[in-house]
């Protein structure tokens, strides 16, 4: 094998280094070659960038690990079922019910708790072995919000999150023009 191989690569090795000639055609294109042509221009072509990276360095262990701890089962599915992702709501109240489901069903000694815009908030759900769960939000601000559920475990460790769901709240408002009830224009004194 070894005797085929190195007169192979000495057969190969002056096509790695062939020379490139740069010329403009008829059309005003220019055109780009290894074969040399009346009035092309030898083309510089320089050794390609490398970076060398470092050797990675060993870290002591810590006495804590940096995942969180599943002391129950593992769950496969956690997503918001309702409202969907990038949805507009209409509701003048601002209410807003989440919707979650999770597979296996939720595990005893876990919460499911929702997150708005990173926050906290709403109700946690204990586990009960339920899979499915609602949350109902009051007076929730107009516009863009960001919703998440999360699997909590006890101790409050982190157990999963689902994927973010953007839903749009859509709220009437006292300034909208032609509504009944409008706030008055202000009006200016003359000078």
């Amino acid at each position: 094998m070894k005797r085929i191989l190195i007169p192979l690569l000495l057969l190969l090795a002056p096509l790695a280094h062939a020379q490139i000639y740069s010329w403009t055609d008829e059309r005003g294109n220019k055109v780009f070659s290894d074969q040399p042509r009346e009035g092309a221009q030898e083309v510089d072509v320089r050794p390609p960038n490398r970076l060398s990276t470092p050797a990675p360095v060993a870290q002591p262990a810590s006495t804590r690990s940096q995942t969180p701890q599943n002391s129950g089962p593992a769950y496969q599915a956690l997503s918001i079922t309702s409202p969907a992702h990038d949805e507009a709501v209409r509701n003048n109240e601002g209410q807003l019910t989440i919707n979650a489901s999770i597979d296996p069903p939720l595990g005893r000694g876990h919460l499911l708790r929702l997150e708005m815009d990173g926050q906290r908030v709403g109700v946690p759900v204990p586990g009960n072995l339920q899979s499915t769960a609602s949350f109902q939000l009051n007076n929730i601000d107009r516009g863009s919000h960001q919703f998440s559920v999360v699997v909590v475990s006890a101790q409050g460790d982190e157990v999963q999150r689902s994927a973010p769901v953007t839903v749009h709240l859509q709220r009437t408002s006292a300034l909208q023009p032609g509504r009944a009830g409008q706030v008055p224009p202000v009006t200016r004194p003359r000078p």
